[in-house]
């Protein structure tokens, strides 16, 4: 059965208090978007309070319960067996997919992503970018012609 979870009102509480450690593993990806949106480099390290004005957020995000109730098991095996300490590179990976629905400058956008290695990282970021530039163009251009500025030279303007 499929679960929806709207980010932003009380349903993100609900969503970080029935599936910790998913809404953990989300969250960390939205901060990689926002690495890579600012960066080019999604690892870069993003302080927890960065105000999200300007950045393409998670609006809702869309996955399968059974398998997320799967995964806190999982994780919840491992940290029972490593502790807390364990690096989290030894932690198991969600093994299903998500779907994710961004907003950006009033626009809103599907993606779907499968958690694996770099590149699947990578990619999930560009197609992000892309979208939220593509949004933002045309945000400002749809229905506009051509602005032209010119500079007025007045008194005591030497250029």
């Amino acid at each position: 059965m499929e679960a929806t979870y709207r980010l932003g009102n009380d349903m993100e509480a609900a969503f970080s208090r029935d599936f910790p450690h998913f809404y953990h593993r989300v969250r960390r990806l939205e901060d990689s978007v926002a690495a890579y949106f600012l960066t080019g480099n999604a690892h870069a390290f993003v302080r927890a309070r960065l105000s999200r004005d300007g950045l393409p957020v998670f609006a809702a995000v869309s996955f399968e319960r059974e398998a997320a109730e799967r995964f806190e098991r999982r994780v919840e095996r491992a940290l029972s067996k490593c502790g807390y300490a364990t690096a989290a590179a030894q932690m198991p990976a969600p093994d299903f997919p998500v779907k994710i629905e961004a907003e950006f400058g009033g626009a809103r956008g599907d993606f779907a992503f499968e958690f694996g290695g770099d590149e699947a990282l990578a990619a999930f970021c560009s197609a992000v970018q892309a979208w939220a530039a593509s949004a933002f163009r045309h945000r400002f251009s749809a229905g506009r012609g051509a602005a032209s500025v010119k500079k007025a030279r007045g008194k005591g303007d030497n250029t």
